[in-house]
C-alpha cells in the first residue's frame, strides 16, 4: 500500500489534480441517478485525461482495497456490533447481503437461479477503480450474467455525456421491478413498456446480458414443465376436460405469481401461463394438446 501511495505522490501536480478531480467527480455517481440539483458531474472512466502513468497509478492504488484487504485473509478493521469484533471481509459483506434480502433467491438480473454466484462490480473496476468496495456498486449475480460475453466488464452508462445514467437502470437506485411487461413476437421474449424512456433503458438492460436471447431459450424449458404437470395430472387419473385444465393452469399462475423473487424465471412462467389461458393464443392451443389422450 505504502509503495502504491509513493507511486502517486510521486506524479506531476497537475496529474494528481486530475485525479482528485475524477475521484470528485466519480464518487458522486450515485446522485445522478436522482433529481439532485444542480445535477452532479457526469461519471467518466478512465483514463480521462490522465496520462497512463496517472491512470495506472490511480487504478493499482484502489486496486488493493477490494484485492486483497477486502478478502477473508485481511478485511477492515470497522466498529460494527454484528461483527462482534471480526474483521470485515467479502464474505461478511454477502453474509449480511443475503440476511437483508433474504426473500431474493433469484439473480436480480435475469431472474434465473444463482448458480455459479459472483459478487459484481455493477460499474466495473476497471474503468472506475475508485468505486470497488462502494457498497452501492456491488450486487451478487448469477455466473451467466457475469460473463464476459453477457455483462462482464461492459460499461452500463454511455460516456461523455452530460447524464449518463438517463438510459440506464441500476439494481438499487433505478431498478426495473414494476415497470414493465414480457411480450413475444416471432419467437422472441422481450420486456416492454409504452414509456419511451423506460423501453430505451429496458432495451440497454436487454443487450448487457444477453437477456432476450436467454429467455427465449428458456421458453422451451418452462412449456416443458406445464407439459409435465398435466401429464401428472393424468397419470393420476384427474379430469383434464377444458374447464378443468383452465382451472389447474389459473391455480398454477396463482402459485407462480407468489413465487417471483424466489423461483427461477418465475416472470416469465407466470405470462406463458396467462397466454395458456388465452384462447386466442398458441400457447393455449399447445398447452390444451398435452392434456388429449
Amino acid at each position: 500500500m505504502l509503495n502504491r501511495m509513493q507511486t502517486v505522490a510521486s506524479l506531476s501536480i497537475a496529474d494528481k489534480r486530475a485525479l482528485v478531480n475524477h475521484y470528485k467527480r466519480n464518487i458522486r455517481y450515485s446522485e445522478a441517478f436522482g433529481s439532485t440539483n444542480p445535477s452532479p458531474p457526469a461519471v467518466a472512466p478512465l483514463p480521462n485525461g490522465l496520462s497512463t502513468l496517472a491512470a495506472t497509478a490511480y487504478s493499482d492504488f484502489f486496486e488493493m482495497f477490494y484485492a486483497p484487504i477486502f478478502y477473508d485473509q485481511k478485511g477492515y478493521s470497522i466498529n460494527a456490533i454484528d461483527l462482534n469484533g471480526e474483521r470485515f471481509t467479502r464474505n461478511k459483506y454477502l453474509t449480511a447481503y443475503h440476511a437483508a434480502n433474504d426473500n431474493l433467491k433469484v439473480c436480480p438480473l435475469c431472474d434465473g437461479g444463482m448458480d455459479g454466484a459472483e459478487l459484481d462490480h455493477w460499474m466495473a473496476k476497471k474503468y472506475l477503480p475508485e468505486l470497488n468496495c462502494y457498497p452501492q456498486n456491488l450486487v451478487e449475480i448469477c455466473g451467466a450474467c457475469n460473463k464476459r460475453t453477457n455483462k462482464g466488464e461492459k460499461l452500463v452508462f454511455d460516456k461523455e455525456t452530460a447524464d449518463p445514467f438517463s438510459k440506464w437502470f441500476h439494481p438499487y437506485l433505478r431498478p426495473a421491478v414494476g415497470l414493465f411487461t414480457v411480450d413475444r413476437q416471432e419467437r422472441k421474449v422481450r420486456l416492454v413498456s409504452d414509456n419511451a424512456s423506460i423501453q430505451e433503458r429496458l432495451d440497454k438492460l436487454d443487450n448487457l446480458i444477453n437477456l432476450s436471447k436467454r429467455w427465449s431459450q428458456e421458453w422451451k424449458t418452462q412449456l416443458k414443465r406445464i407439459e409435465k404437470k398435466i401429464y401428472g395430472a393424468r397419470r393420476r387419473g384427474q379430469s383434464l376436460d377444458k374447464d378443468a385444465l383452465q382451472s389447474k393452469i389459473q391455480a398454477w399462475k396463482n402459485e407462480t405469481e407468489d413465487e417471483v423473487g424466489i423461483e427461477p424465471y418465475a416472470l416469465l412462467a407466470v405470462y406463458i401461463l396467462s397466454l395458456a389461458l388465452d384462447p386466442s393464443s398458441d400457447e393455449y392451443a399447445e398447452v390444451h394438446s398435452y392434456a388429449q389422450v
